[in-house]
């Protein structure tokens, strides 16, 4: 295989959303053999960089599930926002049903209530990973707000009017299984839309069209990488399109039993460095 398409959160990064040594050695062992990384994340370009800077690594980054992708330099090669319309109508949906979300933008992410943004991943981080010290899980959230990609707004409305101002993604927040389970089928029935989730306690909404897959095969073709010489590697639905698309679709340890059971193999989960540990056996011999 020529080329890994690998998701961020509970895929290439571990319970301390890091990458971990082991996961560096592996891409850096695929980039030394001439073979392509492309990070495709449900995450903003700038949320993505700053855990990639950590390990200074460079690669091409499909974004916001291929609202935004980005060569390796980091410039944007494509975008595609959300419609004015759609856009309004379902930030009107939304909060008449009550729930807590988050516009991702062209000028950052914003929310009307950044303390509950804190709230909600802390609360959601630790439902998947109960072991963790709750005021360290925080600590880390709040990093969303010093590294300046929280902002505040008063009002969803008035901001999607201002000048200049594009929405590639609405992430919405909840731990109540039923109420977000209600809001995706009413958000379906939105014809611009389309709607997915990269976890149990979200949904993410995208421009109608707007995936990983499609973003990977339109980058892969810019490239010259087939498909069938590619590997998707991820944990959830956000990440089915690539799973669709590429050669190799292979699910994490850690992702639901509906996700396995689509893909074509099953690594090892992202506390035990399952993307290195497909890396390889299918793409080079570990050192």
């Amino acid at each position: 295989m020529k080329c890994i398409a690998s998701d961020m959160d509970g895929t290439l990064l571990n319970e301390d959303q890091k990458i971990s040594e082991e996961n560096r050695k592996a891409l850096e062992a695929v980039r030394d053999m001439g073979g392509q990384v492309i990070i495709a994340t449900g995450r903003s370009f700038k949320e993505a960089r700053l855990v990639l800077d950590e390990i200074n690594f460079n690669c091409p980054i499909i974004s916001m599930n291929g609202a935004a992708v980005y060569d390796q330099k980091g410039e944007l090669i494509t975008s595609q926002p959300i419609s004015f319309e759609e856009l309004d109508s379902a930030i009107t949906f939304l909060e008449e049903a009550g729930l807590y979300f988050e516009l991702y933008t062209n000028h950052g992410v914003f929310s009307k209530n950044p303390e509950r943004a804190i709230d909600s991943l802390v609360d959601i981080v630790l439902s998947a990973n109960p072991e963790h010290d709750r005021e360290d899980v925080r600590r880390r959230a709040l990093a969303r707000i010093e590294y300046g990609f929280l902002f505040e707004t008063q009002d969803y409305h008035a901001l999607i009017k201002e000048e200049d101002m594009q929405v590639f993604k609405i992430l919405v927040f909840s731990l109540y299984k039923d109420q977000l389970s209600q809001a995706a089928q009413g958000l379906a029935r939105f014809d611009g839309l389309t709607i997915t989730s990269s976890g149990k306690g979200n949904i993410e909404i995208n421009h109608r069209g707007i995936s990983k897959g499609n973003a990977l095969e339109k980058l892969l073709s810019q490239y010259g990488i087939p498909l069938e010489e590619t590997i998707a590697i991820g944990d959830n639905l956000n990440d089915v399109s690539m799973f669709e698309k590429a050669g190799l679709s292979i699910a994490m340890g850690n992702a639901r039993e509906d996700i396995k059971r689509i893909c074509k193999d099953t690594t090892l989960s992202n506390k035990e460095d399952g993307v290195a540990h497909a890396i390889y056996r299918y793409m080079v011999s570990k050192k």
